[in-house]
């Protein structure tokens, strides 16, 4: 497998195309993750600080990542426009026939409360804001589905990771903003799935797999609703590739394939097979010693039986005897 660089020289064939679009969705969500949690916990979770500090890190994941990405997927032209043409399908229809899940009452709301916090406010826990209820009272009570009372603040139930990316749609576009997010997170889920079966499979099957995951009933459900199984999966897919990137670039390390440099007479791309990589010669055969042929000896003939005469007739024991000449019937007158 060939591992080299970006060369911006020369045109990108299409299986490399195929092979940066699916793993880079994992990285570039890895790195702004990154960025965006410790500014959370400082505070400091806002517009200017995130993308300032989160491009760039997602930026350079991506370029740490696939630079040196192997040729581990022989695509055609066809099959990764197919890919691709799906997974912008998919993204655009479920935004079109997106869900507007704001009212608590299952996860989905309480991702979109809990985005539209972040991109507000950037900080946690939430005060409890008891003037907006016309003050304390009895009867009010904080804790609801999604959101735990603690210490006198209200806590969201689920980790941070995907509100801190549909905050990106409400910084874009408010409220509709975040909604049209988790509709590119499932184009994006259909791509990784489908560079996962072109390194496993082949990239003749990669438009098939996008197809089979972007109309199944999970991925349509949850592609239009702030769910976290989304981005999830972009990120469990997309480790899968990268793994499976890494598997053969250090294979072609091990077998020493495009990493020495070209040897005369081994033409351009290729390097020299590792000693131990050449299967050990068989030791020699000794030529086998002819057979001398086995010794003449004259065979002495058996001894020729005796004719004997048994009952009345001429009959041979041994060789047959001539029998008698007949006698002729002038003979008898």
């Amino acid at each position: 497998m060939k591992a080299t660089g970006f060369d911006l020289t020369r045109r990108p064939s299409a299986g490399r195309v195929l092979a940066v679009a699916t793993a880079a969705p994992a990285l570039a969500l890895a790195g702004w993750l990154l960025a965006g949690l410790p500014l959370l916990l400082l505070g400091w979770f806002a517009p200017l600080p995130a993308f300032l500090l989160g491009v760039p890190l997602a930026a350079a994941l991506c370029l740490a990542g696939l630079r040196r990405l192997p040729a581990a997927v022989e695509a055609g032209a066809w099959q990764t426009a197919s890919v691709l043409a799906i997974a912008l399908a998919s993204a655009v229809f479920n935004a079109l026939f997106h869900s507007e899940q704001l009212v608590v009452r299952r996860d989905p709301a309480t991702y979109a409360q809990y985005a539209a916090w972040l991109a507000r406010h950037g900080s946690l826990p939430i005060p409890y804001g008891e003037a907006a209820f016309g003050g304390p009272d009895p009867g009010l009570v904080f804790a609801s589905v999604g959101f735990y009372d603690f210490d006198g603040a209200v806590v969201p139930q689920f980790m941070p990771g995907p509100a801190l990316l549909f905050a990106i749609g409400h910084w874009l576009g408010g409220v509709p903003g975040l909604l049209l997010v988790p509709p590119v997170l499932g184009g994006l889920a259909v791509l990784t799935v489908a560079g996962v079966a072109a390194r496993l499979a082949g990239a003749r099957w990669a438009p098939l797999a996008a197809a089979l995951v972007a109309v199944s009933l999970p991925i349509l459900y949850t592609s239009r609703t702030t769910f976290s199984e989304i981005p999830s999966l972009i990120m469990i897919f997309g480790g899968m590739a990268l793994l499976l990137d890494a598997r053969e670039r250090l294979r072609a390390a091990a077998l020493g394939i495009n990493l020495l440099p070209v040897t005369p007479g081994l033409g351009a791309g290729r390097a020299p097979t590792p000693a131990w990589a050449k299967p050990s010669p068989r030791p020699a055969r000794r030529p086998a010693k002819p057979s001398s042929p086995p010794a003449w000896r004259p065979v002495e003939p058996p001894p020729r039986p005796t004719s004997a005469r048994c009952g009345g007739a001429w009959r041979a024991c041994g060789p047959r005897s001539p029998p008698p000449a007949p006698r002729s019937r002038a003979g008898r007158r």
